[in-house]
């Protein structure tokens, strides 16, 4: 009788299981997809500081891997450039360029010494010590230039921002293979 039992289980748990699936594999309309996407940047945009607000509060200078900003801004600004593509309205490249401009003010809330508890770090935090986030960033940063939304000014801060992350992200294990 166990026998029988194992295989009707197996059964049981396979048509579950197909029927998860198949509801997993409903195609979202790109209409769909703008109006979740427009919510995410919306309620992302209108709790960012509460958000780093909540960042603040919960720093932790032991924290293992170190200088640790929130990526959250990142990922809202690659969302927002996204959105422009998508959409054509420029307040999402205002928005990008806003967030990217700020990022590398989280530097300010850890000691200026931090940089001194990792050799990684040289001379000063990177404004980007995260491999994951880096791409918001580049993306967010080439839809900008792409668009010439940038002033000299603006463009020198954020290549400067890339490029002293890339360098951190090269020599750290944060960017190994």
């Amino acid at each position: 009788m166990k026998l029988l039992a194992t295989p009707f289980l197996i059964f049981i748990i396979l048509v579950i299981s197909f029927g998860f699936a198949r509801a997993q594999i409903e195609a979202v309309t790109a209409e769909e997809y703008l109006t979740y996407a427009t919510a995410a940047a919306e309620d992302g945009w209108s709790n960012l500081e509460a958000s780093r607000e909540r960042w603040h509060n919960n720093l932790n200078l032991e924290y293992v891997f170190g200088y640790s900003p929130p990526g959250s801004d990142l990922y809202l600004a690659g969302l927002s450039t996204n959105l422009f593509e998508i959409t054509g309205d420029e307040k999402y490249l205002d928005r990008a360029k806003e967030l990217l401009l700020y990022y590398g003010n989280y530097r300010d809330a850890y000691p200026a010494d931090f940089h001194l508890t990792k050799a990684e770090y040289g001379d000063r935090l990177p404004t980007i010590p995260n491999i994951f986030s880096f791409s918001k960033y580049v993306q967010a940063y080439e839809a900008l230039k792409r668009n010439d939304r940038l002033t000299p000014e603006e463009d020198a801060v954020l290549v400067g921002a890339l490029s002293e992350s890339a360098d951190f992200l090269v020599i750290s294990r944060s960017g190994a293979p």
